[in-house]
């Protein structure tokens, strides 16, 4: 999993070649930290869709730009725009769900 800061965010999320699933996080957030090991699987499963994390205490301006109220909050991008929206905590096969049209 990418750890995405404001100065890679252009470059690693909005003109990637593939899409990019961005959880917006924070250190206090233990819903947030329970997805790691799910993002991380999600990561090693399959290769079409780039998982990363960003930070929100390290880059609030950017979450607030993408309106990220709550978290954990993950937003997918595909040719530098939002495809779909994920808000709150989902076990590994929820989230395999619903992201099954891009994996």
């Amino acid at each position: 999993m990418t750890e995405l800061t404001e100065e890679t965010f252009n470059s690693d999320v909005l003109t990637s070649s593939e899409p990019v699933l961005v959880e917006f996080w924070a250190s206090w957030c233990s819903a947030c930290k329970a997805m790691f090991p799910h993002l991380d699987k999600l990561a090693e499963d399959q290769d079409k869709l780039k998982i990363a994390k960003l930070s929100v205490e390290d880059a609030p301006e950017l979450a607030m730009s993408y309106g990220i109220r709550s978290i954990p909050a993950m937003l997918v991008f595909q040719n530098g725009e939002v495809i779909q929206t994920i808000n709150g905590s989902r076990s590994y096969e929820k989230l395999s769900e619903e992201l099954s049209d891009l994996l």
